[in-house]
């Protein structure tokens, strides 16, 4: 249950509680219910804003706990990455969505048939068409507004940008769940170089 994987986190030393849906204490790490996921007792770990390598340790303590007391992901979990993009302009965020277009095939590649192309209703491909026109229509935006409508209005997508305005990060959705730490390390660094 939520309770006992957040009681398990605070046995470790990590600051934990459970939280509803709409839980928005990002100060410590929430296990929250969440209705995408599916199976018995299906819920979210959701890290606070994790740096450096204290966030990367604490991660892997998390890990760590998870898999000692038997918790387990499924194809409907997903592994969200939220990077900080508070001091951007327009330039950077055009940057970066072309990157992840340009490149979106390959980092397909490393995540199961699930996550890849637009087999996820929760991560959708953000190439419109050909990468040509989706660098033609990224170009054409001039606000942040408008990059993020430009594939459309809601989140679901492999990089969503309609959290700039509330959190000041851009999301990568686009990983399947994991409790593999070495994964979850090496895809927040990818998520970084990008």
């Amino acid at each position: 249950t939520q309770i006992q994987v957040a009681q398990a986190l605070v046995n470790a030393g990590v600051n934990a509680v459970t939280s509803g849906y709409s839980g928005s204490n990002y100060a410590l790490w929430q296990i929250k219910t969440d209705g995408s996921i599916q199976g018995i007792n299906g819920f979210e770990v959701v890290s606070p804003i994790l740096e450096g390598e204290a966030g990367i340790a604490e991660a892997r303590k998390v890990c760590e706990v998870l898999v000692a007391i038997g918790a387990q992901v499924n194809k409907s979990c997903g592994f969200h990455i939220h990077h900080n993009a508070k001091n951007w302009g327009i330039q950077e965020f055009r940057n970066l969505f072309k990157r992840v277009a340009k490149f979106e095939t390959a980092l397909d590649s490393v995540q199961p048939d699930s996550r890849r192309a637009n087999n996820n209703r929760y991560c959708k491909s953000i190439v419109m068409n050909t990468v040509a026109e989706t660098f033609a229509k990224i170009d054409r935006c001039t606000t942040v507004q408008q990059l993020s409508m430009a594939y459309g209005s809601n989140r679901y997508y492999k990089l969503n940008f309609c959290t700039v305005p509330t959190r000041g990060s851009v999301e990568f959705r686009q990983a399947q769940g994991s409790l593999d730490p070495s994964f979850i390390l090496n895809w927040i660094k990818t998520g970084q170089a990008i």
